[in-house]
């Protein structure tokens, strides 16, 4: 069985899907890496004043509060374990 070559790019597709994402106006990578740092600074960037402040100042420590419903993480200390709570059947 014979191997195929990668490109020299290291993408399996030789990064025509990277040049079609910029063409729809997406996201490309470009010729170059950039952090994971800078592409999250860019994009916060991007979000206005007046979204920022909408946001609950406790979301990092009750983030599976506001995403799945939980008990915020307060209540679960005072249980005293870190699992959400569980229902009830019948």
């Amino acid at each position: 069985m014979r191997k195929r070559k990668r490109p020299s790019n290291g993408l399996r597709d030789g990064g025509r899907a990277a040049a079609g994402a910029r063409a729809k106006g997406g996201v490309s990578l470009g010729n170059s890496l950039e952090s994971i740092l800078d592409i999250v600074s860019e994009a916060t960037r991007q979000v206005p004043e007046r979204d920022w402040a909408r946001l609950p100042t406790d979301l990092s420590k009750n983030v599976d509060h506001y995403l799945y419903g939980v008990g915020r993480a307060s209540s679960r200390q005072k249980k005293g374990n870190g699992d959400p709570p569980r229902k009830r059947k019948g």
